[in-house]
């Protein structure tokens, strides 16, 4: 039996709540500031609502994404190379009694530039 107790009325004894899966909170193009292009290891770092490392891959751009919850987040994006950047981001959704948290995920596109 799969049931949300403080949904259903049901004694929570009898039911098993599936764990929630973190959407996508803030997802970062980063580009470099001379080519336009993907810039190879970058990284997102996440304090605040939730803290830890972004996911990035390549593509035209490099995309990174922070899963997470509504809050607000302080993220450093860098490289190898090129100077890190501060951006504060809030997140917006709701974070329901019972089911999962659902965000407005923020989208923000960083310029990253070579270090001096």
């Amino acid at each position: 039996m799969v049931c949300i107790a403080a949904c259903s009325g049901r004694d929570a004894a009898d039911c098993i709540i599936p764990p929630c899966a973190l959407p996508v909170a803030v997802e970062v193009a980063v580009t470099s500031s001379g080519a336009g292009g993907p810039v190879p290891g970058a990284f997102v770092t996440a304090s605040g609502a939730m803290s830890g490392q972004g996911f990035c891959r390549q593509g035209a751009a490099t995309t990174c994404d922070v899963m997470g919850a509504v809050g607000t987040y302080e993220l450093d994006v860098g490289a190898p190379g090129y100077q890190t950047v501060h951006r504060q981001v809030v997140v917006a959704g709701t974070t329901p009694a019972c089911g999962c948290t659902s965000v407005d995920t923020q989208r923000i596109t960083l310029a990253l530039v070579p270090a001096t």
